[in-house]
């Protein structure tokens, strides 16, 4: 069982009637540990004569005030040392110095990452003449906190597994209530998973399902249905979740599926992701027919070498000389198969360079990759923008093949 911890702040070494309702039923092998900013120079252990009515032992630490930077580093390192893996955290902060209670918002975060440990609940006591009359229950602040680092991960990297992780345990009381009925449980249950399928979509190169956008498609609706019934933190998380998903709705054809997916994969620093979706993404704005693999091998190799001086039809070997031929010709009638070669070839250079994982002397610098991928990127869309026909092409396309 995890060990159970409190961290309290407080000048007065007295057993509050807040740590006894939380404490009473600990045992030896869990600990208080009370913080105090007097001129002690010492940690100890709190004594019988103190008066505490508990099991639990219970700690002095001394710390100081806090009042620059050196102290603030100091405090911060002594709370975090008595911290193990896995505590189960709660926290006093009713007699906590201000500087301190800045600092825990950082500190307790830091530790959920680096010792995995979990806050149950902080707490503020108030008094009345010198009495106890009640306590607030601070423990959304902790939420907020995770919260905020689900917003970022989504928002700057794409990653929807801590928001996923965080959820869950709103979830499961709703599907305890209704045993597993509840739809409004089963729709955020779904959002997640989609969510986490838009991503692994793009980070495993699933390249039809991103072209195709039906993931997408799907979480629209199903986002649009909790924001009514969701609040705070949770809505803002959701609406960000619903920006891809929304500009995904609104595309008509899959070359706009393409440039959306490579899109994110440059906002979210998914370099290699980004290369392999825009090299097969060109190949499947040529060619309508994801099936055919055949057919998308000679696409990309006629894309790839047409802009060569010795272009020569042996990299065809083994390839059906009739859908060679056919390929051929209709990828001549493009006005921009110039322009479009010579852009498939540089996209292959550096996916092949990313795929032997950067060893030759040739390889460009890391910084060079990325920026590349945004001028690639570029290119892409001006060409695509310069010949806005694509449906022509897949006429063509059918002409030749159907």
């Amino acid at each position: 069982m995890n060990r159970r911890v409190l961290l309290s702040f407080s000048e007065q070494m007295n057993q509050t009637p807040l740590i006894t309702k939380l404490c009473s039923e600990w045992g030896d092998n869990d600990r208080i540990y009370v913080f105090s900013t007097r001129n002690t120079t010492e940690r100890q252990a709190v004594s019988a004569s103190n008066n505490w009515n508990l099991s639990v032992p219970v700690d002095r630490v001394p710390v100081p005030k806090g009042n620059n930077r050196k102290e603030i580093r100091e405090v911060f390192n002594l709370i975090y040392d008595v911290l193990k893996e896995e505590d189960v955290v709660d926290i006093d902060i009713s007699f906590c110095p201000r500087v301190i209670e800045m600092l825990l918002t950082s500190l307790l975060q830091y530790a959920k990452f680096l010792k995995n440990i979990k806050i149950k609940g902080i707490y503020y006591e108030i008094y009345e003449n010198s009495e106890v009359y009640s306590f607030i229950d601070l423990t959304s602040f902790s939420d907020i906190q995770d919260w905020v680092i689900a917003a970022g991960d989504l928002a700057y990297f794409g990653n929807s597994g801590y928001s996923n992780q965080i959820t869950q345990p709103h979830l499961f009381p709703v599907f305890k209530q209704s045993n597993g009925h509840s739809d409004l449980a089963q729709k955020l249950k779904g959002s997640n998973i989609r969510i986490e399928n838009i991503n692994m979509d793009i980070t495993t190169n699933r390249g039809k399902l991103n072209i195709e956008g039906k993931n997408s498609e799907q979480i629209f609706g199903m986002l649009n249905h909790l924001e009514q019934y969701l609040v705070d933190p949770f809505n803002p998380v959701l609406i960000k979740s619903k920006m891809p998903a929304e500009s995904k709705r609104h595309e008509k054809d899959k070359k706009e599926h393409i440039l959306s997916a490579v899109r994110w994969c440059i906002d979210k620093s998914l370099i290699p992701e980004g290369y392999a979706l825009l090299q097969e993404g060109i190949v499947s704005y040529f060619l309508p027919d994801f099936n055919n693999i055949n057919k998308r091998r000679i696409t990309s190799i006629y894309l790839n070498h047409r802009c060569k001086k010795n272009f020569n039809k042996n990299v065809f070997s083994g390839l059906d000389e009739k859908d060679v031929e056919t390929i051929e010709k209709y990828l001549e009638s493009c006005p921009n198969i110039k322009d479009w070669s010579d852009l498939f070839a540089q996209i292959t250079e550096i996916r092949n360079d990313i795929t032997r994982i950067g060893v030759t002397d040739s390889t460009p610098q890391a910084k060079k990759v990325e920026s590349n991928l945004k001028e690639l990127y570029k290119k892409t869309e001006k060409l695509i923008l310069k010949q806005n026909n694509f449906p022509s092409y897949c006429n063509t396309y059918k002409e030749f093949y159907y």
